[in-house]
């Protein structure tokens, strides 16, 4: 897979809460994918929007965190 990460542009800084893992498979509707995407996720957004990301390990810390790689919709993503 050959994807550049998301990169977000804004005045205030980005701050996301943990996830529970039983959220991100749930309301979600994360699944891992298959194919050219293998080792990627998914997430909904709404009915048409999904976010592409990975789980990767931060070198620093260790932690494994979330990578943003693309958003848009199905059609975009797929």
């Amino acid at each position: 897979m050959n994807l550049d990460p998301v990169v977000f542009i804004s005045p205030m800084p980005l701050v996301f809460r943990p996830i529970p893992v039983y959220e991100l498979a749930g309301s979600l509707h994360s699944h891992k994918l298959k194919g050219e995407l293998a080792g990627a996720w998914t997430c909904t957004v709404d009915y048409d929007n999904r976010i592409l990301f990975e789980f990767a390990q931060n070198p620093e810390s260790g932690e494994e965190e979330i990578l943003l790689l693309t958003m848009g919709t199905h059609n975009e993503i797929y």
